[in-house]
This record gives structure tokens, C-alpha cells and sequence, in this order.
């Protein structure tokens, strides 16, 4: 059952299952759309799949919460993805050993249903997909033991038939509750002397509780839809046929009818008034002429009556041969052990016990889905040998190459991380093994355009496809993968247990599947460091169409290095260095101050923090002073913030000129970033395409306290694979300070269980800092998805940096004025310009004077930065930084050039640093101001700086002690306030 279980890749319905385990993780609920790709199976402008939340619905969450603590243990895999249900495949062999045992109390019968099972090849089938199969197998057979104790009035059997019946509602509804339906008959026509009612009660109501709200959130019965009567009774007869050829040879109980007929056996030999027998009859049935109803056939919906037919297949045989040796003697008795071979066989032969029913083959063809038939087309197959098991050896022995394989290899190899898929089937396979667009296939999502890749599957439409590619030019991609249509779909009678054959058209004998086909558009940019299209000429505002929409992301405490010196820190370029590749990016960016909102203030604002009285903490922006959102919301755009931290509640002056402000409250914890980014994506997803926008997100990105979760299903298993170790580890053990200072320690913020090292911290900082970087590639897919991409100027910066033991300051910000905690990454895309880098010390206050004028508009008076995109603006020797006076402690203010750094102190002491050489500074080792032209000028810099004489603040802003309990539980303020 595990043999090369991860050989082959998911196919639809599994890679369903595991795309929705992988929203889990990043989500925490199964979210049917990711800002780029649509999760469904009934195409998804339908929206029969999820509600209008975006929350799948289709099916209940048990089997992908299952499958997501896999992944996020094991990995992305296909292995890590069955896993967990060949395992409770092989807990279902113990049980049915147990179920065996209950219903005819002879371990004969128990070992030998155990044997029948392990050779039932749908069975083992089922058992290795990433599906409910195990689940409903498993809770089905707990329904029955707790059913059965409860009929021999066992203690505690109603609580074990309230959670399996639970159990097997949340991992299928639809075998759950005409199981439940067809024990509520049982009960009341064989139970009524052993279950009272009060029992009765209690257990339906225990199930109701954990059922109801779900069946009402999720409106279970919208399937009744899809329920069928047309084909009810040819359904009957296929799943008939099925139960016959894999589970029970159906000539068995009609053996054992004629020998109680003719032999005049007495019913109580057969069992026949055993209730657990019965109940399993009752099942059967019941079942049985439930999911006939629907409007197509499979044999997962009856899956989990096999176990229930095999222990009936075992109890059978068993009687016969009692039977037999009761009334003929040992002799005939000892004969008829040639009946187990026999039973074990049955996967292995057809019998013609429904030989007279071949007329009925004539109307196959009326069925909606005539692939799905057991009913086979040559009479003959009905007397021959069968050859699944040892299809199903070979399976596990060999490799396996099939269509979703080699289209994820292929594109893997040649796709770039931009480029749209379109295939007509098996979107959702190439959503879990690539990282790409994709469109069509089940999502039923079109794409206006031309898709940089076309696949064309030969049982759709080829033709219509082809046509459209040879119009406008694609090229052709034959792949050595047989384009067959199901590949590893359980149903033993459409499973590809070996590589389909290729057909050889050269040789019009051979017989096989034709390959799969890839299209590529002619002129997109080829995946190769090599080959890079020219970069277009930059078109001046006015030319281009339309007013350009501003996305603004900021991630706290992103220091610089991690961007620009990726490869000491990473395995993989983080998105944000893809992006500014691509754009202007400023490789000497340092922030106003090391604090989150005095820093982002001057964002907003265009201003220093002194002249805004540094907003923080205690007092909010002045009133007076207006910010981007005011100046572009006046300009007719649309505005909307979603921020992480409560430190940036509306209450702080930021929100002002939003329409839209997002985020906690100022007494809630901060929201973690999939909640920020869902937010944003659905602000997005409402614009109104002929209106400008104006979007701002901040994301906690590589902020403390890092022993919070980031996401309690997050695979950190796939975030730490990306990781690099330190080039020089740290382990000496750093000690745990009583304040939120972080000097010579670790702050109380950041304490962790295990006693914490200068890795462990480096190492917690990358891992945050991965899954902020995760979330913009989130936002930029979604202005891909909406085809707004060229029309929108995106921002990219850093809040603010983070010491990690320079300085002797541990996993903190707030009091430090050297580069670790002032040093940002910057890049600017704007839309049609060319990509460069700038190596001139810039400062968040530019971006006021700089982007305005790109969106056409004039920045008002009074701003203090410069336009980065005018000639000779960056002729200036510096930019300056401080730190509120509250926080301040000897160290005041500094002046940043291209190599210096002067620090100015309270007391008026000067000192400088050549923080490009050293890189980190330790203050306490600088000697005395070198003189050199450069320092002069960051010295004459401090002198006429305007935080001399701070500006009036805002009004001042009464905490509550549970909102200072929260800032100082997220490192916004110390332990004590001063």
C-alpha cells in the first residue's frame, strides 16, 4: 500500500484536495481562490464550489486539514500528500479484522475478510489517493463497532457513534447521512428493546450539534441539484456489477439461498437474525439506492460499503463450507477449503452471473457518462481472467510517466514565474506542481489575451486550439507524454496502472494515445538569464492610457541586506529583488527613524518626524498636516490602507484621506499577514477598473515577537528549505533582559522557550522575512490576475531595519540610529521605465515628490524631500534620521552619506563612522569626528536640521491598559513607560 506511493503526480481530484491544503496553510481555511488561481471542479464562475467569502463548500474540510498537516510536515510532495491515507488504509485492514469479528464472532471470518480486503485492488486503490477514501472506510466501520456495542448495551458506544458519525460527516456528507438515515430505520425496527429513547435523543442530538451549523454554513442540499432519476436503475445495475466482480461474487449468496431452500437449512445458521449482520445488509441497500440517484456513476461513492460486502463475502463462504461439512461429512467438508482460494481469486475473474443481462448493453450509449461503465463491450470479458492484480504489482514496482508528469516537467524547465497557462483539462495538477497562472481547465476562468502557453488536451477540442495558435503564430511542443485522459483515477476499470503507448503515426498499425501537445507564444520572454527582451523605450506621463494606479507595500523591519545580499541569507531571490530587477531600485535607502510609525509618517507625509512631533506611541499626526491619501483622494482616486499592527490604528493620524482603512484595533493584537493580504486582494478585487486607485499595505514581514504563530498550518518545513545556514554561527546562548530594550539581550517580546543564540535569532528573522516576501508576491499576482499590472506603479520599502547583535542590540529597532536598524531595500516600478540602480543616499521622504509627478500631479509646498527622477536631485550629501526624545537616551539624530555616518548625542557630542566598510558600528568603539569632506557636509547637515526644533505634535492619544498591554507584548514599548 506505500510501495511508490509519491510516483506519480496528483491527478484532478487529489490535486484538488492538495491545492486546498496548501490555501490552508497560508490562509488557515480552505480558500478557493489565492488572488491568482480559482480552486473548483464546477467551474468556478458558477460558484457552486465555494461561498461568497471564497470558502470551499463543495465538500466538508476534515480530508484537507488531514492532507495540510502532511505538506506542512513533509513538504510539497505527491507522497507527502497520499501519505497519511495509506496509513488509515492500513488501520482499516485492523479494522475490519474487528468488524469481522463483532458481526459473526469467529476469527475465521475476521482473518479471512482481512485477506479479501488486501486483495481488493479498488480497495488498495483508494487506499493511495489523496482523498476521503480512508476517512469514510475508516468511520464508516467506527459507525458500525459503536452501533453494535451499542445494541449489547456497552458503556460508552453512544459517545464512539456520536464522533464517528461526526467524524464521517466532515470527511463526506453524502455517504454520512443515508448511513445515518438507514441506522435511524435499524434502530427503530431491531433496536427499540436496547436503545432507549433518551439515549436515542442524546446521540442524535450530540451529532446534530457538531453537524447542523456546518451543513447551514456550507448549504449542503444545493447538491440535490445534481441528483438524477433517469439513469437510476442502469446506475443500479453498474454498481451491481462492480460489487460483484471486486467485493462480493454476487453467485455466493445465491449458493447460499438454494442451499437453505433445498437442504432446508434453519435461518439462525446463516445469521440471518444477527443484528449486526443485518444493520450491514440495511447499509448496503440503503446505500446502495441512494447514490444511484446521482446523475453520474462512480465507484468512490460505494467505497466504503466494501469493507462491509468483504466481511459479508468471508461470513458467506464461511457458512458454505460448514454447511457442506455438517451435511456431507469431513471428507466434503475438508473439500470445500478449496473455496478460500477461490474467494481470493474473485479479483481475479469475471463471473456471469449478469450474462443474461447483456441486452441492456444496447443503451450504454444514452448514458451521460458512458466512460464510467463497467458494462464492457466484448461478452467475452466475462468469462476471462481479469488482470488488475497484477496491473497493480506492476504499478508499485515501476515507474509511471503520464500527461500531468511531463507537462510540469516541461514547463517547470521553460515557463518563467509570469507566464499564463491556458489548458483546456488538468488545471488543477499543474496549480500543485508549478508556481504559474493558470486558466481554463475546470476553473472555467477565461483569459482576455494571449496566454503564454496553450495546452491541448486530444480528447477536447485540439482543433478549435490549434486554430487559434497557427493564427497568431505559436510554436509547437510535442512532449513524450501519452495524452490519456483519467491516468490515476481509482476506478480499477479506467486506472492506468502502466505508462500508456504512444501512437506512432509514422505506423498506422500501432496502437496508443497521441502526445500531449504545448503551444508557446512567439516573442514572451524566454526563462534564461541569457535572453532578455529589450526593455521599451519610457513613455512620458501624458502618453500613457489612463491615469496609473499607486500600490504602496511596506514590510516592517525588512532589513537592506536581506534583499540586495540574498544569496549569504537565501537558497532563492526573494520577490521583492525579482521586482526590483526590474525597476529603480535605490540600494542606499535609510528610513527617518528606526520606529514603525514615526517612520511610515514620514512616508505619508513627506516630512521629518520632528516636524511632525514625532507621532508615535503617545500622540498622533497633527491635524494640519496632510498626507498621500489626502492629496490623491482630492485628485479623484480611490484610497484604501490594510495594515498588520494595532500601532497603526486609525487613531494615530495615519488613516486620514483613506476611504478604506483596514486593520485591528488598537486594543487587538496585530493580525498576522495572510489576514492583511486577504483584506487587500478583496479591496482589490472591488475596484472599479475606469477609477484610479490608491492602495497601501503594510505587512508584519520579519517583525517580533517571533515565537507568535505565522500561521498555525504554515509549512515552515517549506519556508526553512529556502534558508542558507550562517556563514559564521553564533551559538552562544544570549540571556533574557526584564525590559523591551534588547541591549546586551534578548527583549521580553522576543523570548522563546529555548534558551536563544545569535543563529536562532538570524534564523527567526530570515523565516519571517520569507513569508512577508511571500505575501507581496501575493499582491502582484493579484494586479496580474486583474490585468492592471502595466497600469499600476508599485512601492516596495522597508518600515524600518532590525539589530541582530550589532551594537550589542538583539532582535530590535526603536533606540538605534546605525544601518542595521536605519538601512532599508527601495524599489519603484513605474510602468514603461527602464530598470537602474541608485547608489545615492534617499530617504522614505522623497516618495511624495517623486510619485506625484509620475501620476500626473503636483506636490504641494512645504515637503522636504527631493523628485528622485529629476536630473541632478541627488546631488545633496545625505539624508538625516532620529529618534523621539522618549526613546532617545543619549543618542539623537544622524546624518547618512554614500560611506558616512555622524551621530550626534544629547550632550552635543559628534562622532562619526564609515558604515560602508564596517558595515555594523559599534558606538561605543567610535573615536573621534574624522574630518573629511564628506563628514563636513553630514556635519553641516545636523546643524541646520530642522529635528533641532521639533514641530508642534498631535493631539495626544489616552491609552487604556489592555492597549498597552498590547503594544508591549508586540516590542512598541518598554515593560515600563517613561
Amino acid at each position: 500500500m506505500l510501495l511508490n506511493l509519491g510516483n506519480r503526480h496528483l491527478w484532478t481530484d487529489e490535486a484538488e484536495t492538495a491545492n486546498l491544503a496548501q490555501n490552508i496553510l497560508v490562509y488557515g481555511k480552505p480558500q478557493a481562490f489565492d488572488g491568482v488561481n480559482y480552486i473548483s471542479q464546477w467551474v468556478a464562475a458558477k460558484r457552486e464550489d465555494f461561498n461568497d467569502d471564497l470558502i470551499w463548500v463543495l465538500s466538508p474540510w476534515l480530508q484537507l486539514y488531514v492532507t495540510a498537516g502532511s505538506l506542512a510536515a513533509l513538504g510539497m510532495t505527491p507522497l507527502a500528500a497520499r501519505l497519511p491515507f495509506a496509513l488509515l488504509g492500513l488501520v482499516n485492514l485492523f479494522m475490519i479484522y474487528r468488524l469481522g469479528l463483532s458481526v459473526f464472532t469467529d476469527r475465521r471470518v475476521a482473518r479471512l475478510a482481512c485477506w479479501l480486503l488486501l486483495f481488493c485492488i479498488p480497495f488498495l486503490l483508494h487506499m493511495r489517493q489523496c482523498r476521503y477514501y480512508a476517512l469514510a472506510i475508516l468511520f464508516t466501520q467506527g459507525i458500525l463497532l459503536a452501533y453494535a456495542g451499542l445494541l449489547r448495551g456497552r458503556k460508552f458506544s453512544g459517545i464512539g457513534l456520536i464522533a464517528c458519525s461526526v467524524l464521517l460527516f466532515h470527511s463526506n456528507y453524502g455517504l454520512c447521512l443515508p448511513l445515518l438515515m438507514v441506522l435511524g430505520v435499524h434502530a427503530l425496527l431491531f433496536g427499540r428493546k436496547r436503545i432507549s429513547i433518551l439515549s436515542s435523543v442524546i446521540i442524535m442530538g450530540g451529532i446534530a450539534a457538531f453537524t447542523v451549523p456546518y451543513a447551514v454554513y456550507a448549504s449542503i442540499f444545493r447538491t440535490g441539484s445534481r441528483l438524477d432519476t433517469s439513469y437510476y436503475g442502469f446506475n443500479i445495475l453498474n454498481y451491481l456489477i462492480c460489487i460483484n466482480n471486486y467485493a462480493l461474487p454476487l453467485i455466493l449468496p445465491i449458493a447460499a439461498l438454494v442451499m437453505i431452500l433445498l437442504l432446508r437449512c434453519p435461518a439462525r445458521f446463516l445469521h440471518l437474525r444477527n443484528p449486526n449482520l443485518s444493520v450491514i445488509v440495511f447499509i448496503c441497500v440503503g446505500n446502495l439506492l441512494f447514490v444511484s440517484s446521482n446523475v453520474g456513476y462512480f465507484f468512490r461513492y460505494i467505497i466504503n460499503l466494501v469493507p462491509l460486502l468483504v466481511v459479508v463475502h468471508a461470513g458467506v463462504l464461511m457458512w458454505l463450507m460448514d454447511l457442506l461439512r455438517k451435511k456431507f461429512g469431513p471428507l466434503l467438508g475438508r473439500s470445500a477449503l478449496v473455496l478460500i482460494p477461490l474467494a481470493l481469486l474473485t479479483t481475479l475473474t469475471s463471473l456471469p452471473v449478469f450474462s443474461v443481462l447483456y441486452p441492456l448493453e444496447a443503451k450504454t450509449d444514452r448514458h451521460p457518462f458512458p466512460d464510467r461503465l463497467a458494462l464492457r463491450r466484448d461478452r467475452s470479458d466475462y468469462f476471462s481472467l481479469r488482470s488488475e492484480i497484477f496491473d497493480f504489482i506492476d504499478e508499485i514496482t515501476h515507474d509511471y510517466v503520464g500527461p500531468n508528469e511531463g507537462i510540469a516537467e516541461f514547463l517547470t524547465e521553460r515557463a518563467d514565474r509570469d507566464d499564463v497557462i491556458f489548458t483546456e483539462y488538468g488545471d488543477l495538477p499543474l496549480l500543485f506542481s508549478t508556481d504559474l497562472t493558470v486558466r481554463g481547465g475546470h476553473q472555467g476562468v477565461p483569459y482576455l489575451g494571449e496566454p503564454d502557453w496553450i495546452i491541448s488536451r486530444a480528447f477536447m477540442s485540439p482543433l478549435l486550439l490549434k486554430k487559434f495558435a497557427n493564427e497568431r503564430g505559436y510554436a509547437t511542443h510535442i512532449l513524450e507524454a501519452p495524452d490519456c485522459h483519467w491516468e490515476n483515477r481509482p476506478d480499477p476499470y479506467s486506472h492506468h496502472f502502466r505508462t500508456a503507448p504512444l501512437h506512432n503515426p509514422a505506423d498506422p498499425e500501432t496502437t496508443g494515445y497521441p502526445p500531449v501537445i504545448i503551444y508557446e507564444r512567439q516573442g514572451r520572454e524566454k526563462k534564461s538569464e541569457n535572453r532578455k527582451l529589450p526593455t521599451p523605450e519610457p513613455k512620458s506621463h501624458e502618453e500613457r492610457e489612463g491615469p496609473l494606479n499607486l500600490l504602496i507595500v511596506t514590510l516592517d523591519s525588512l532589513r537592506a541586506d536581506r534583499a540586495r545580499d540574498w544569496e549569504r541569507f537565501f537558497k532563492n531571490p526573494l520577490h521583492l529583488q525579482r521586482l526590483s530587477d526590474e525597476s529603480l531600485r535605490f540600494n542606499r535607502c535609510f528610513v527617518t527613524s528606526p520606529g514603525t510609525v514615526p517612520s511610515l509618517s514620514s512616508l505619508l507625509t513627506g516630512k521629518y518626524p520632528g516636524e511632525l512631533g514625532y507621532p508615535g506611541i503617545g500622540h498622533s499626526l497633527p491635524e494640519n498636516v496632510p498626507t498621500l491619501a489626502d492629496i490623491l483622494s482630492q485628485a479623484g482616486y480611490d484610497t484604501g490602507a490594510c495594515v498588520s499592527p494595532p500601532t497603526l490604528s486609525p487613531e494615530r493620524g495615519l488613516g486620514r484621506g483613506f476611504q478604506s482603512y483596514i486593520g485591528p484595533n488598537s486594543n487587538e493584537s496585530r493580525w498576522e499577514d495572510f489576514e492583511t493580504t486577504r483584506q487587500a486582494r478583496h479591496w482589490l478585487l472591488g475596484r472599479e477598473a475606469a477609477q484610479p486607485w490608491f492602495l497601501w499595505v503594510h505587512l508584519n514581514g520579519a517583525h517580533g515577537p517571533y515565537q507568535k504563530a505565522i500561521n498555525p498550518f504554515f509549512s515552515l518545513v517549506r519556508i526553512g528549505a529556502r534558508l542558507k545556514p550562517p556563514v559564521k554561527p553564533d551559538n552562544k546562548a544570549i540571556p533574557d533582559l526584564g525590559d523591551n530594550t534588547g541591549i546586551n539581550g534578548i527583549p521580553s517580546y522576543q523570548r522563546m522557550p529555548k534558551p536563544q543564540t545569535r543563529a536562532r535569532i538570524e534564523r527567526n528573522h530570515n523565516v519571517r522575512t520569507l513569508v512577508g516576501d511571500w505575501y507581496f508576491r501575493e499582491l502582484l499576482r493579484t494586479l496580474k490576475v486583474l490585468n492592471v499590472e502595466r497600469r499600476t506603479l508599485v512601492v516596495v520599502l522597508g518600515s524600518h531595519g532590525e539589530s541582530l547583535g550589532e551594537d550589542s542590540i538583539f532582535a530590535h529597532h526603536g533606540e538605534n540610529l546605525s544601518p542595521s536598524a536605519l538601512h532599508v531595500p527601495l524599489a519603484i516600478h513605474i510602468p514603461g521605465e527602464k530598470p537602474a540602480q541608485i547608489e545615492d543616499p534617499v530617504s522614505p521622504i522623497d516618495l511624495i515628490p517623486t510619485l506625484l509627478p509620475v501620476l500626473g500631479l503636483s506636490p504641494p509646498a512645504g515637503l522636504r524631500g527631493i523628485d528622485l527622477l529629476l536630473p541632478g536631485s541627488l546631488e545633496r550629501p545625505g539624508v538625516l534620521a532620529s529618534v523621539a526624545p522618549p526613546l532617545a537616551g543619549e543618542l539623537q539624530e544622524a546624518a547618512i552619506g554614500p560611506s558616512w555616518q555622524v551621530f550626534r548625542f544629547k550632550n552635543g557630542e559628534t562622532l562619526a563612522a564609515n558604515w560602508q566598510d564596517q558595515g555594523h558600528l559599534n558606538l561605543r568603539s567610535l573615536g573621534s569626528l574624522t574630518s573629511n569632506d564628506e563628514v563636513e557636509k553630514l556635519k553641516k547637515m545636523l546643524d541646520l536640521s530642522l529635528d533641532r526644533t521639533p514641530g508642534d505634535p498631535g493631539p495626544p492619544l489616552s491609552l487604556s491598559p489592555e492597549e498597552i498591554q498590547v503594544l508591549i507584548q508586540l516590542g512598541y514599548v518598554r515593560s515600563r513607560l517613561r
